[in-house]
C-alpha cells in the first residue's frame, strides 16, 4: 500500500508541477494553481493516515529526532491555524495553514514509504527525476512549440507551467541528483549514463532559461552532494559535462534570437525560432548522451583504477575552477567585472534587476535586503505570536519606506524571517525543531547507512534548503511536497527496522486520523470553493445578472467568511440593483472582517468617494499603509 499511495503521489505530483505548481496567492483568482493545492491536501491528508496505519510498527516513528520532525511540521501547521484569529489578512492565514498541512502530509508519506519500499531512497530520487520531465518538457514547448503552450503574453523569462521562474528553476534541479545516479551507480541500467547525459542537458536548459540565479547555486550544491555521496564521480562528471556541453547549442539560440528573448512575442513570430530551438535541444541531448557514454570510458582507459579516476576528476574539476578564477583576476576587465558585480551585491547603483538574461551576471539581491528589513521589523512590532501566518503582503504595506507600487511583493522571498514575521517565537522555535529532526535524521543516516542511494534525497534537501534561504519556495507545494518527501525517507533511513512487541495499531489511532484527514480535506475545499463561487458570482455580474451574483456572493461568504472577494462582489451587485444601503454595509463589512487590511478601507473609500465619511477611511488606510500615495493625495487635498 505504501508503494502505491508513493506513486500516486509522485504522479499527482507531476500533474500539479504542471498545471500551477499549487501556488494559491490568496487573491481570489480560481485556477491551476489553487485547484492543485486543494487537492494536494484533499488527497494528501487521507494518504498519510493510510501510511501511519500500514507502517505503525516501524522504529521511526518512535524516533526521537522524527518526533521532534513532527512535532515542527505539525505545530507550525496548527499555530498557523491559530493565528487566524489574530491575523489582520485570517483568509490569508488559512491558506498558508493548508500549505504547512501539506508539507506534514509530504513528510508523513516520505517517512511511510522509507519503511515499506525497497531502496526507497533511489525508488524516490528517481520518481522525483522521472515525474519532473512532464512539467520540463511542457515548459521547454512553450520556447519549441508556442502555438501548443503559449500564447502572446509569453516572457522571455520561463515561468510556464509552474507560473513563477524560480520555481520551474527548482523543479530542474530536483531532477539531477536522479539523472546522476544513472550515471554514477553501479546498479544503473545499461543505458543510463545516454540517459543522464540527454536528461542533464535538457535540465540545464530550462534551469538557465528561467534566469533563476538561486536555482544556479541550488543546481551547484545539488550536483556537489550527488558527486560527493555516490560511487564513481568519474562517471558523474562525465555525465554532467555531456549535459552542459550539449546545452550550448539550444541555450545560444534561445539567448540569441529576439523572437524567445523578448516579452510577449506573437506566437506567430516564435513559431519558426522554436522550431529552431527544438532541433538544436535534439542536437543537444544526443551529444550529451555520447559524452555521458563515452567519456568514462576513455578516462578509466587512460587513469585504470576507478578510485584514481574519481580523484582525477574532482582534481580537474577543482583546476578548471581555481583557473576560471584566476583567469577572471589577471585581467583588468576581469578585475573590472569583479568590482561591478561586488558593487551590486553591496546595492550600490540600485537594487532592482530585470528579468532578462543579463540578470544571470547581475549579483544584486533585487531588493530582497529591503524585504527583509520589513520582516524583521514586523517581527519586532509582535514578537511572541507574529503578524499572522502568510500575511507579510499586510507587513510590507506596513514597514516599506519607498513609495513605489510595482515593488510590492506577497513574500519576505527568506523561510526564516518569514515564519518569525508572520508566526513570532512561537512559529521560529517549531520551525527549528522541524529542522533539527531532519538534520539529526540525515546526519544519522549518512553515518549509520553510508548508501549511495542515500545522495538522492540528501541532494534534493541541500537545494530546497537552499532556495527557501532566498526565495519563497516555502510557499510552493510543487517544491515542499519533493523535499518534505525526501526528508521523511531520510529520517526512514536514519532509524530502520520494527518494533517486534508491537503488533496492533492503538484503538484510538484509526478514528484520530480518520478525524485529522477530514478535517484536513474540510479546511482545502471551504476557501477553493468560496473563490470559485466568488469567481461566478464575478461572472454573473458581468453578464447583467446582479440578482444571481448576490445569492452566489452570499454563498461564497458562507463558505469562506473571512476574505474579502465575496464581500466586495455582493457590494458591487447591490449597487448595480441600486441597493445603495445594502452595498454600503457590505462596504463597512469588509473592515469588520478584515479591520487592519488597507484593501478593505480602501474599497469603503472608493465607493464613499466625495462623502465626508471618505477621509475618514483614507486615514485609516494610511495609517496602515504609510506610503499610500491616494491616500496621502486624498488627505492632503
Amino acid at each position: 500500500m505504501p508503494l502505491a499511495i508513493g506513486i500516486l503521489v509522485l504522479a499527482g505530483w507531476a500533474v500539479m508541477a504542471t498545471f500551477g505548481g499549487g501556488i494559491d496567492l490568496g487573491d481570489g483568482i480560481p485556477g491551476g494553481g489553487p485547484t492543485g493545492m486543494f487537492l494536494a491536501l484533499a488527497l494528501g491528508a487521507p494518504a498519510a493516515a493510510v501510511v501511519v496505519l500500514q507502517t505503525h510498527r516501524a522504529r521511526v516513528w518512535r524516533w526521537w529526532g522524527t518526533r521532534l520532525a513532527l512535532a515542527g511540521a505539525g505545530g507550525l501547521a496548527l499555530w498557523a491555524a491559530a493565528s487566524i484569529a489574530w491575523a489582520a489578512a485570517p483568509d490569508l492565514a488559512w491558506i498558508d495553514a493548508n500549505r504547512s498541512l501539506i508539507a506534514l502530509a509530504a513528510l508523513v508519506v516520505g517517512i511511510g514509504t522509507g519503511v515499506a519500499v525497497p531502496r526507497a531512497p533511489r525508488a524516490l530520487g528517481l520518481g522525483i527525476t522521472a515525474a519532473g520531465m512532464l512539467p520540463l518538457a511542457v515548459a521547454l514547448g512553450v520556447k519549441v512549440l508556442p502555438g501548443m503552450f503559449g500564447d502572446d503574453r509569453d516572457l522571455a523569462r520561463l515561468s510556464a507551467p509552474v507560473g513563477y521562474w524560480n520555481a520551474v528553476a527548482l523543479i530542474a534541479v530536483f531532477v539531477l541528483p536522479g539523472l546522476l545516479w544513472l550515471a554514477t551507480s553501479p546498479a544503473r541500467p545499461r543505458h543510463g549514463p545516454w540517459l543522464a547525459g540527454a536528461g542533464t542537458a535538457l535540465a540545464v536548459t530550462v534551469l538557465v532559461l528561467t534566469y533563476s540565479r538561486g536555482g544556479i547555486f541550488a543546481a551547484a550544491l545539488a550536483v556537489v552532494v550527488t558527486l560527493a555521496l555516490t560511487p564513481a564521480t568519474w562517471r558523474g562528471v562525465a555525465a554532467l559535462a555531456g549535459g552542459l556541453a550539449g546545452s550550448v547549442l539550444p541555450l545560444a539560440h534561445a539567448l540569441g534570437t529576439a523572437a524567445l528573448n523578448s516579452d510577449n512575442v506573437p506566437v506567430a513570430m516564435r513559431e519558426g525560432p522554436g522550431l529552431e530551438l527544438g532541433w538544436r535541444m535534439l542536437v543537444g541531448m544526443a551529444l550529451a548522451g555520447a559524452v555521458a557514454a563515452l567519456a568514462p570510458r576513455v578516462t578509466q582507459r587512460a587513469v585504470g583504477d576507478p578510485a584514481r579516476a574519481s580523484r582525477a576528476a574532482a582534481i580537474a574539476c577543482a583546476g578548471v575552477a581555481a583557473l576560471g578564477v584566476v583567469g577572471v583576476l589577471a585581467t583588468p576587465d576581469g578585475r573590472t567585472w569583479v568590482g561591478d558585480r561586488w558593487a551590486e551585491v553591496r546595492g550600490e547603483g540600485g537594487d532592482a534587476v530585470a528579468n532578462d538574461a543579463g540578470r544571470l551576471v547581475n549579483a544584486s539581491g533585487n531588493q530582497r535586503a529591503a524585504w527583509w528589513g520589513q520582516a524583521w521589523r514586523g517581527f519586532e512590532d509582535a514578537p511572541l505570536a507574529g503578524h499572522g501566518a502568510g500575511g507579510f503582503r499586510l507587513v510590507h504595506l506596513a514597514e516599506r519606506r519607498v513609495e513605489n507600487d510595482r515593488l510590492i511583493t506577497d513574500e519576505p522571498h527568506d523561510t526564516l524571517l518569514r515564519t518569525m514575521s508572520g508566526l513570532g517565537l512561537v512559529g521560529l522555535a517549531l520551525l527549528l525543531s522541524l529542522a533539527v529532526g531532519v538534520v539529526a535524521g540525515v546526519r544519522r543516516a549518512l553515518i549509520a547507512r553510508p548508501d549511495p542511494d542515500l545522495a538522492l534525497p540528501a541532494a534534493i534537501l541541500a537545494a530546497f534548503a537552499m532556495q527557501s534561504a532566498v526565495d519563497w519556495s516555502w510557499a510552493i507545494p510543487a517544491l515542499t511536497i519533493p523535499a518534505f518527501a525526501a526528508a521523511g525517507v531520510m529520517l526512514a533511513a536514519a532509524v530502520p527496522g520494527v518494533v517486534p512487541r508491537v503488533r496492533r495499531a492503538p484503538a484510538a489511532l484509526p478514528p484520530a486520523l480518520a478525524v485529522v484527514a477530514v478535517v484536513a480535506a474540510a479546511s482545502a475545499l471551504l476557501p477553493w470553493w468560496s473563490a470559485r463561487t466568488a469567481d461566478a458570482a464575478d461572472a454573473a455580474l458581468a453578464r447583467g445578472d446582479a440578482e444571481r451574483a448576490v445569492e452566489l456572493a452570499d454563498a461564497a461568504a458562507a463558505r469562506n467568511p473571512l476574505a474579502l472577494g465575496p464581500l466586495r462582489v455582493r457590494a458591487q451587485a447591490h449597487r448595480v440593483l441600486g441597493d445603495e444601503p445594502r452595498a454600503y454595509g457590505a462596504f463597512v463589512e469588509m473592515t469588520r472582517v478584515q479591520p487592519d487590511n488597507p484593501a478593505a478601507w480602501r474599497q469603503l473609500a472608493l465607493y464613499l468617494d466625495n462623502d465626508p465619511r471618505a477621509t475618514e477611511a483614507w486615514r485609516r488606510v494610511l495609517e496602515l499603509s504609510p506610503r499610500d500615495g491616494d491616500a496621502a493625495a486624498q488627505i492632503g487635498g
